[in-house]
């Protein structure tokens, strides 16, 4: 089954969590993300490394995303210790 052939409604497929795509049933990597699809994918040892390290990479492919959160973080880090000092004598 290919990527862009349609789905047949009588056979089972696995849905990922990560980013919808159909796998086949049984399979312990979605074949789209890369996540961990079944509960062994992500307790084995290696399948266990392999699954942490699907978040490093999901934000090494978005670093937009990881970008904004630290700015956001840094910005909200320094608004509230602004506030905290005006506040306390």
């Amino acid at each position: 089954m290919t990527a862009n052939s349609p789905v047949n409604e009588l056979e089972e497929h696995e849905l990922c969590y990560a980013c919808l795509g159909v796998n086949e049933p049984w399979v312990p990597f979605c074949r789209h993300c890369r996540s961990p699809l079944t509960a062994y994918a992500a307790i084995g040892p290696i399948e266990k490394a392999y699954a942490l390290g699907v978040f490093a990479r999901k934000g090494v492919k978005h670093p937009n995303l990881l970008v904004r959160w630290l700015v956001s973080l840094l910005v909200w880090t320094l608004l509230i210790s602004i506030l905290m000092g005006l506040m306390l004598p």
